[in-house]
Protein backbone atom coordinates (compact mmCIF):
# COMPACT_ATOMS: atom_id res chain seq x y z
CA UNK A 1 0.00 0.00 0.00
CA UNK A 2 2.97 2.36 0.59
CA UNK A 3 4.56 1.52 -2.29
CA UNK A 4 0.91 2.84 -4.76
CA UNK A 5 0.46 5.65 -2.22
CA UNK A 6 4.14 6.76 -2.76
CA UNK A 7 4.01 6.19 -6.64
CA UNK A 8 0.83 8.39 -6.67
CA UNK A 9 2.41 10.97 -4.75
CA UNK A 10 5.57 11.05 -6.89
CA UNK A 11 3.26 11.20 -10.36
CA UNK A 12 1.09 13.85 -9.12
CA UNK A 13 4.70 15.74 -7.96
CA UNK A 14 5.99 15.27 -11.82
CA UNK A 15 3.13 16.81 -13.56
CA UNK A 16 2.78 19.92 -11.31
CA UNK A 17 6.32 20.32 -11.75
CA UNK A 18 6.22 19.69 -15.49
CA UNK A 19 3.33 22.27 -15.36
CA UNK A 20 5.76 24.94 -13.60
CA UNK A 21 8.31 24.50 -15.87
CA UNK A 22 6.40 24.70 -18.87
CA UNK A 23 4.20 27.68 -18.29
CA UNK A 24 6.47 29.60 -15.34
CA UNK A 25 9.98 28.03 -15.37
CA UNK A 26 11.36 32.36 -15.69
CA UNK A 27 9.84 33.05 -12.26
CA UNK A 28 8.69 30.05 -10.37
CA UNK A 29 10.96 27.16 -7.72
CA UNK A 30 10.30 24.18 -9.37
CA UNK A 31 12.75 21.83 -7.62
CA UNK A 32 11.73 18.50 -7.15
CA UNK A 33 11.71 18.57 -3.03
CA UNK A 34 9.73 22.07 -3.02
CA UNK A 35 6.93 20.56 -5.65
CA UNK A 36 7.02 17.37 -3.43
CA UNK A 37 6.04 19.06 0.06
CA UNK A 38 3.40 20.90 -1.99
CA UNK A 39 2.15 17.67 -4.00
CA UNK A 40 1.70 16.15 -0.37
CA UNK A 41 0.20 19.08 1.24
CA UNK A 42 -2.28 19.77 -1.92
CA UNK A 43 -3.35 15.64 -1.44
CA UNK A 44 -3.53 16.01 2.19
CA UNK A 45 -5.77 19.35 2.71
CA UNK A 46 -7.93 18.33 -0.38
CA UNK A 47 -8.87 15.53 1.36
CA UNK A 48 -9.66 17.06 4.37
CA UNK A 49 -11.19 19.78 2.62
CA UNK A 50 -13.45 17.00 0.70
CA UNK A 51 -14.31 14.89 4.28
CA UNK A 52 -15.38 18.04 5.96
CA UNK A 53 -17.06 19.61 3.63
CA UNK A 54 -18.74 17.30 0.88
CA UNK A 55 -22.13 16.77 3.52
CA UNK A 56 -22.53 20.32 2.89
CA UNK A 57 -21.38 21.49 -0.81
CA UNK A 58 -21.80 18.12 -2.20
CA UNK A 59 -20.06 18.67 -6.12
CA UNK A 60 -19.39 22.53 -5.44
CA UNK A 61 -16.63 21.24 -2.81
CA UNK A 62 -14.13 21.11 -5.85
CA UNK A 63 -13.96 24.78 -5.70
CA UNK A 64 -12.35 25.69 -2.05
CA UNK A 65 -10.26 22.24 -3.31
CA UNK A 66 -9.21 23.99 -6.22
CA UNK A 67 -8.54 27.88 -5.08
CA UNK A 68 -6.75 26.04 -2.09
CA UNK A 69 -4.15 23.91 -4.44
CA UNK A 70 -3.76 27.27 -6.21
CA UNK A 71 -2.77 29.18 -3.07
CA UNK A 72 -0.19 26.93 -2.58
CA UNK A 73 1.37 26.83 -5.56
CA UNK A 74 1.07 30.72 -5.80
CA UNK A 75 2.56 30.99 -1.92
CA UNK A 76 5.58 28.23 -1.97
CA UNK A 77 6.42 27.87 -5.80
CA UNK A 78 6.62 31.96 -6.37
CA UNK A 79 4.13 32.21 -9.21
CA UNK A 80 1.87 34.57 -9.97
CA UNK A 81 -2.62 34.32 -9.30
CA UNK A 82 -2.96 34.02 -13.01
CA UNK A 83 -0.34 31.50 -13.81
CA UNK A 84 -1.59 29.53 -10.76
CA UNK A 85 -4.78 29.27 -12.15
CA UNK A 86 -3.86 28.32 -15.14
CA UNK A 87 -1.59 25.35 -13.90
CA UNK A 88 -4.57 24.39 -11.17
CA UNK A 89 -6.76 24.07 -13.76
CA UNK A 90 -4.48 22.01 -16.56
CA UNK A 91 -2.86 19.77 -13.24
CA UNK A 92 -6.80 18.82 -12.37
CA UNK A 93 -7.82 18.31 -16.17
CA UNK A 94 -4.41 16.05 -16.32
CA UNK A 95 -5.43 14.00 -13.21
CA UNK A 96 -9.18 13.98 -14.13
CA UNK A 97 -8.04 12.38 -17.55
CA UNK A 98 -5.86 9.69 -16.37
CA UNK A 99 -8.44 8.20 -13.33
CA UNK A 100 -10.92 8.15 -16.14
CA UNK A 101 -8.32 6.53 -18.01
CA UNK A 102 -7.26 4.07 -15.38
CA UNK A 103 -11.30 3.33 -14.64
CA UNK A 104 -12.12 2.95 -17.96
CA UNK A 105 -8.96 0.24 -18.25
CA UNK A 106 -10.17 -1.80 -15.36
CA UNK A 107 -13.77 -2.15 -16.13
CA UNK A 108 -12.89 -2.58 -19.29
CA UNK A 109 -10.68 -5.59 -18.31
CA UNK A 110 -13.18 -6.84 -16.12
CA UNK A 111 -15.90 -6.55 -19.16
CA UNK A 112 -13.40 -8.49 -21.21
CA UNK A 113 -12.65 -11.33 -18.88
CA UNK A 114 -15.79 -12.37 -17.21
CA UNK A 115 -19.39 -13.58 -18.01
CA UNK A 116 -22.51 -11.30 -17.28
CA UNK A 117 -22.93 -13.28 -14.09
CA UNK A 118 -19.75 -12.63 -12.41
CA UNK A 119 -19.58 -8.92 -13.43
CA UNK A 120 -21.42 -7.85 -10.74
CA UNK A 121 -19.46 -9.11 -7.94
CA UNK A 122 -15.90 -8.15 -9.65
CA UNK A 123 -17.36 -4.66 -10.06
CA UNK A 124 -18.46 -4.50 -6.27
CA UNK A 125 -15.51 -6.03 -5.31
CA UNK A 126 -13.23 -3.28 -6.97
CA UNK A 127 -14.94 -0.41 -5.89
CA UNK A 128 -14.93 -1.81 -2.53
CA UNK A 129 -11.26 -2.59 -2.95
CA UNK A 130 -10.78 0.99 -4.23
CA UNK A 131 -12.30 2.60 -1.24
CA UNK A 132 -10.60 1.23 1.16
CA UNK A 133 -7.24 1.92 -0.74
CA UNK A 134 -8.46 5.61 -0.40
CA UNK A 135 -9.49 6.00 3.02
CA UNK A 136 -6.19 4.39 3.80
CA UNK A 137 -4.22 7.04 1.54
CA UNK A 138 -6.29 9.43 3.48
CA UNK A 139 -4.95 7.91 7.02
CA UNK A 140 -1.52 8.14 5.85
CA UNK A 141 -1.22 11.27 4.07
CA UNK A 142 -3.06 12.55 7.88
CA UNK A 143 -0.25 10.83 9.99
CA UNK A 144 2.20 11.89 7.43
CA UNK A 145 0.82 15.98 8.15
CA UNK A 146 0.93 15.30 11.68
CA UNK A 147 4.74 13.72 11.58
CA UNK A 148 5.60 17.12 9.33
CA UNK A 149 3.77 19.15 11.92
CA UNK A 150 5.71 17.84 15.17
CA UNK A 151 9.28 17.66 13.16
CA UNK A 152 9.04 21.91 12.17
CA UNK A 153 7.51 22.29 15.95
CA UNK A 154 10.78 20.57 17.18
CA UNK A 155 13.08 21.95 14.99
CA UNK A 156 12.14 25.46 16.44
CA UNK A 157 12.51 24.22 19.58
CA UNK A 158 15.82 23.28 19.07
CA UNK A 159 16.59 26.57 17.36
CA UNK A 160 15.13 28.97 20.17
CA UNK A 161 17.18 26.70 22.70
CA UNK A 162 20.32 27.49 20.60
CA UNK A 163 19.54 30.93 20.54
CA UNK A 164 18.95 31.35 24.21
CA UNK A 165 22.09 29.31 24.54
CA UNK A 166 24.29 31.32 22.39
CA UNK A 167 22.63 34.55 24.14
CA UNK A 168 23.63 33.53 27.57
CA UNK A 169 27.24 32.37 26.50
CA UNK A 170 27.43 35.85 25.05
CA UNK A 171 26.72 37.38 28.28
CA UNK A 172 28.55 35.72 30.62
CA UNK A 173 31.50 36.00 28.28
CA UNK A 174 30.74 39.84 28.51
CA UNK A 175 30.31 39.69 31.84
CA UNK A 176 33.87 37.82 32.26
CA UNK A 177 35.46 40.71 30.20
CA UNK A 178 34.40 43.33 32.43
CA UNK A 179 34.94 41.79 35.64
CA UNK A 180 38.55 41.02 34.69
CA UNK A 181 41.15 42.84 37.30
CA UNK A 182 43.82 45.15 36.37
CA UNK A 183 47.15 43.29 36.50
CA UNK A 184 49.19 44.40 39.63
CA UNK A 185 52.45 46.36 38.86
CA UNK A 186 55.48 44.17 39.75
CA UNK A 187 57.37 44.57 42.66
CA UNK A 188 60.49 46.61 42.30
CA UNK A 189 59.59 47.77 39.06
CA UNK A 190 59.58 51.81 38.37
CA UNK A 191 55.82 52.71 37.99
CA UNK A 192 54.84 53.70 33.44
CA UNK A 193 54.80 57.00 32.68
CA UNK A 194 51.27 58.65 33.18
CA UNK A 195 50.58 58.50 29.69
CA UNK A 196 51.11 54.78 29.36
CA UNK A 197 49.74 54.21 32.24
CA UNK A 198 46.53 55.77 31.25
CA UNK A 199 46.59 53.87 27.88
CA UNK A 200 46.81 50.49 29.76
CA UNK A 201 44.02 51.50 32.35
CA UNK A 202 41.56 53.08 29.72
CA UNK A 203 38.76 50.71 28.84
CA UNK A 204 38.26 50.57 24.77
CA UNK A 205 34.97 51.82 22.91
CA UNK A 206 32.42 49.57 22.94
CA UNK A 207 31.82 48.24 19.29
CA UNK A 208 29.11 49.37 17.05
CA UNK A 209 28.41 52.70 19.12
CA UNK A 210 25.78 55.54 17.87
CA UNK A 211 27.30 58.95 18.20
CA UNK A 212 24.82 60.91 20.71
CA UNK A 213 23.50 57.53 22.00
CA UNK A 214 24.33 55.36 25.03
CA UNK A 215 25.95 52.07 24.40
CA UNK A 216 22.95 50.45 26.31
CA UNK A 217 20.58 51.70 23.95
CA UNK A 218 22.12 49.26 21.12
CA UNK A 219 19.52 46.63 22.43
CA UNK A 220 20.72 44.43 19.16
CA UNK A 221 19.36 40.78 20.59
CA UNK A 222 16.08 43.03 20.79
CA UNK A 223 16.35 44.17 17.28
CA UNK A 224 17.84 40.94 15.79
CA UNK A 225 14.76 39.06 17.31
CA UNK A 226 12.52 41.76 14.66
CA UNK A 227 14.06 40.01 11.39
CA UNK A 228 11.39 37.61 10.00
CA UNK A 229 12.09 35.10 6.91
CA UNK A 230 9.39 35.48 4.48
CA UNK A 231 10.51 32.54 1.77
CA UNK A 232 13.06 31.68 -0.10
CA UNK A 233 14.15 31.71 -4.05
CA UNK A 234 16.87 30.01 -5.54
CA UNK A 235 19.17 30.66 -8.36
CA UNK A 236 20.25 33.85 -8.19
CA UNK A 237 23.91 34.73 -8.86
CA UNK A 238 24.86 33.85 -5.13
CA UNK A 239 22.88 31.04 -4.42
CA UNK A 240 19.36 30.39 -2.22
CA UNK A 241 18.18 34.29 -1.57
CA UNK A 242 15.94 34.83 0.97
CA UNK A 243 13.00 37.25 1.94
CA UNK A 244 13.53 38.73 5.11
CA UNK A 245 11.03 41.74 6.06
CA UNK A 246 10.38 42.64 2.79
CA UNK A 247 13.81 42.55 1.94
CA UNK A 248 15.16 40.36 -1.14
CA UNK A 249 19.18 39.34 0.45
CA UNK A 250 21.32 36.54 -0.41
CA UNK A 251 24.85 35.51 0.95
CA UNK A 252 27.07 38.89 1.31
CA UNK A 253 23.66 41.24 1.21
CA UNK A 254 22.61 43.77 4.21
CA UNK A 255 19.84 43.96 5.72
CA UNK A 256 18.01 46.55 8.42
CA UNK A 257 15.08 47.04 11.76
CA UNK A 258 14.44 49.70 13.16
CA UNK A 259 13.76 49.46 16.47
CA UNK A 260 13.29 51.60 19.60
CA UNK A 261 14.70 55.17 17.72
CA UNK A 262 17.61 52.90 16.16
CA UNK A 263 18.46 51.51 12.62
CA UNK A 264 20.25 48.18 12.98
CA UNK A 265 22.27 46.45 10.16
CA UNK A 266 23.21 43.14 9.82
CA UNK A 267 24.91 41.10 6.90
CA UNK A 268 24.17 37.62 5.61
CA UNK A 269 27.59 35.96 6.34
CA UNK A 270 26.33 32.65 5.37
CA UNK A 271 23.71 29.86 5.18
CA UNK A 272 23.59 26.38 6.45
CA UNK A 273 20.63 24.88 4.64
CA UNK A 274 17.69 27.39 5.63
CA UNK A 275 19.74 28.46 9.04
CA UNK A 276 21.02 32.02 8.21
CA UNK A 277 24.02 33.17 10.20
CA UNK A 278 23.88 37.28 10.64
CA UNK A 279 26.76 39.21 11.17
CA UNK A 280 26.15 43.31 12.69
CA UNK A 281 27.33 46.09 11.35
CA UNK A 282 26.33 49.01 12.68
CA UNK A 283 23.46 51.23 14.41
CA UNK A 284 22.60 54.37 13.37
CA UNK A 285 19.93 57.12 14.61
CA UNK A 286 16.78 56.87 12.48
CA UNK A 287 16.64 60.32 10.71
CA UNK A 288 14.02 63.15 11.19
CA UNK A 289 11.57 62.98 8.69
CA UNK A 290 11.33 66.76 7.09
Amino acid sequence: MFGINSLFIVEQALIIMALLFIFARQEADFEYSTVLLVTCGTIAGNAILALLLFEHLGIFVAIPVFFFTCWLLVKFCWVSWPKGLLITFLYFLIFIGIEVGKSYYQFGHLAWNFDSGSKTNAVQSTYEKNMNEGMDAVKELNQGAMRMMEAARGRATNLHAAVSTNNAVTMTNAAAVTATPQAAPLAGLPAAPPTLSAALTTPAPPPLAVPGVAPAATDWTMAKSQLRIRGWMSGSKNGRTAMVNDQMVSVGGEVFVDYNGLRYSWRLAALNGYQPQWEPLRATVIPARP
